[in-house]
C-alpha cells in the first residue's frame, strides 16, 4: 500500500512533461503497479462509472488502480453522483449507513439546488463536486497522497476526479483549474503539494489551463484537530491571490469560472475562504472539486 507519514498563467505543460517522460522510462523497465497497493495491475476492463450511461470500453486496462483497490475506493461513487450540487453532501437518506453494503442498498433522491444540510447556509463558493466519500480506504489514500513520494497516487486520484468532472461540467467548463496551496513549512515537511499533482491531472483530463492563483500567507493548524468555529478562524486570512510577477499587483480574474481542486472537504471552511479570495480578485464563479467529501451522521 502507498506509504503513510506523519503566476499567473498556465504552467501545466512545463510541469507535466518531465514527469511524463520519467514515467514512460520507468514503465519500460518496471511493469506498471497499482498506485495504491503497489501490486500488479490485472489489466481487466474497468467499470467506468465516470461516464454516466456510457458502457465501459471492453479491454480498457486499469491504468492506475488494480481492480480490488478501485472497487474499494469507488464504492461510494454512485451515492456521490446524487449529492447536493451546492455543498457536495449526499442525500440525507444514506447518512445512517454504516457499511459499504448498506450504502449500496439505500434509496437515494436527487438534490439539484440546496439540501437540508445547506439550504440555510451562505457560501462564497458556488458548487461542490466530490468524487467519493471520505471513509475507509479513501481516507488512507488521501493521507498518503499528501506526501511527495506518493505523487503518482495523487496524480491517479486527480485523474479519476477529472473523469467525473468531464461529465459533470461538460456543458459549463471552467476557464481554468487551480488548487488549494500549502504554506512553505508544510511543503517542506511533506516534500511538495499533493493537491497540485491532483490539479495537474484534472487540468489534463479537462484540457483546460492549470494556474497558480493562490498562495498561503501563513502556517495554519491542521483542520482535523479543530471544531467547526475554530476551523473558520484558523483559515481566515490564510490565503491570498498571487500577484503578477511583472506588475506586483493582484490579478483581475475578469468574471472567470475558476475550478479549485482539493483533496477533502469537511465543513467547507477552507473552501469558503479560498472562494472569497478568488471572488475579491474578480472571479465570477468558483466551483470546488474534491476527491472526497467528509459525511457526518446526525
Amino acid at each position: 500500500m502507498a506509504k503513510l507519514s506523519s503566476s499567473r498563467g498556465s504552467f501545466s505543460q512545463t510541469v507535466m512533461f518531465p514527469r511524463l517522460l520519467v514515467s514512460g522510462m520507468v514503465d519500460l523497465v518496471l511493469p506498471p503497479a497499482c498506485r495504491f497497493c503497489e501490486g500488479p495491475l490485472d489489466g481487466l476492463p474497468i467499470i467506468d462509472s465516470d461516464r454516466d450511461s456510457e458502457p465501459p470500453q471492453q479491454g480498457e486496462p486499469l491504468q492506475y488502480f488494480c481492480r480490488d483497490c478501485y472497487r474499494r475506493l469507488s464504492v461510494s461513487e454512485p451515492m456521490m453522483r446524487q449529492a447536493c450540487t451546492r455543498c457536495g453532501m449526499p442525500p440525507a437518506g444514506i447518512l445512517p449507513a454504516k457499511t459499504d453494503s448498506d450504502l449500496n442498498s439505500q434509496d437515494l433522491s436527487s438534490q439539484d439546488s440546496g439540501c437540508q444540510n445547506c439550504r440555510d447556509e451562505e457560501f462564497d463558493f458556488d458548487a461542490v463536486i466530490a468524487l467519493w466519500m471520505y471513509r475507509g480506504q479513501v481516507c488512507d489514500a488521501i493521507v498518503a497522497a499528501k506526501f511527495a513520494y506518493n505523487t503518482p497516487l495523487a496524480n491517479a486520484l486527480g485523474q479519476q476526479l477529472g473523469r467525473r468532472l468531464s461529465v459533470e461540467l461538460k456543458d459549463n467548463l471552467p476557464s481554468e483549474v487551480t488548487f488549494v496551496p500549502s504554506h512553505l513549512f508544510r511543503q517542506v515537511s511533506r516534500g511538495g503539494i499533493g493537491t497540485r499533482a491532483m490539479a495537474e491531472a484534472v487540468a489534463s483530463e479537462l484540457k483546460i489551463p492549470l494556474t497558480r492563483r493562490l498562495k498561503a500567507t501563513r502556517p495554519i493548524a491542521k483542520q482535523a484537530w479543530l471544531d467547526d468555529d475554530d476551523r473558520k478562524q484558523n483559515v481566515h486570512g490564510a490565503f491570498a491571490a498571487r500577484k503578477s510577477y511583472a506588475f506586483a499587483r493582484p490579478p483581475n480574474l475578469d468574471d472567470r469560472h475558476i475550478l479549485v481542486v482539493d483533496d477533502v472537504l469537511t465543513t467547507g471552511a477552507t473552501a469558503g475562504e479560498v472562494a472569497r479570495v478568488l471572488k475579491d480578485a474578480g472571479a465570477g464563479r468558483v466551483t470546488f472539486a474534491v476527491v472526497s467529501r467528509a459525511v457526518r451522521t446526525r
